[in-house]
């Protein structure tokens, strides 16, 4: 049995909702919050006049389940923008209020086992974790700054949720590491990774899986 965070998901606070659109700018933000969420920028006003606020920050919290991976997706999301500068303060503002929410929610709080952390001594460090987000998140993060935020531990248990099974795991790693510019040296981190976490998975992820049986992998980057 694996680690994992448990949340208990609770209705957004009326006080959350007004501070959002009494805020001068509330437009910009609603439009930030639409890009971190659908990967696009919405300028339609009647578009972003249809979502409500409410549905909106449940979508941001269905995204990313804790305050460190809405933070890292707002600061790579910000970093694409013409007005980047204008848009870290409204990020600035978003972060603010999203993390009364989520110490709201927060009731369990595990701290990935120590031995996870020798990662953070590897020398290949700056890779491990380019490798696991864009595993985990499935975009390309080369900002060192965003990259520095994101605590390793944090991307292990979104890499052991998605993969259930060492071998899933194994399988996934090698099929992004092929997709990569550099996969000779990709597929030594991939290892490194494999080598990690494999304590953490249950001796039954190591039966062999019949051949008969196909396998599909939820994660095939092209």
């Amino acid at each position: 049995m694996r680690d994992s965070i448990a949340l208990t998901r609770y209705p957004v606070p009326m006080s959350v909702i007004h501070q959002f659109e009494q805020d001068p700018n509330a437009v910009r933000i609603q439009k930030l919050l639409f890009y971190v969420c659908r990967n696009r920028w919405e300028n339609d006003n009647t578009r972003l006049d249809a979502a409500s606020w409410r549905s909106l920050i449940e979508e941001v919290q269905g995204k990313y389940p804790t305050i460190e991976g809405l933070r890292s997706r707002l600061a790579h999301q910000i970093g694409t923008l013409n007005k980047s500068a204008e848009y870290a303060l409204i990020g600035q503002i978003i972060l603010s209020i999203f993390e009364r929410i989520y110490a709201q929610e927060a009731t369990t709080e595990i701290t990935a086992p120590k031995s996870l952390t020798t990662l953070d001594q590897d020398v290949n460090v700056s890779r491990i974790k380019k490798l696991l987000i864009y595993t985990c998140r499935k975009y390309w993060e080369a900002n060192s700054y965003v990259i520095e935020q994101i605590a390793t531990s944090e991307l292990l248990n979104e890499l052991m949720e998605q993969y259930s099974t060492l071998e899933e795991l194994r399988s996934g790693l090698n099929i992004v590491v092929k997709t990569l510019n550099k996969p000779a040296e990709y597929a030594i981190v991939a290892e490194t990774i494999v080598r990690e976490v494999e304590p953490l998975y249950g001796k039954q992820d190591s039966v062999p899986v019949p051949e008969q049986i196909e396998r599909v992998d939820l994660f095939n980057v092209r």
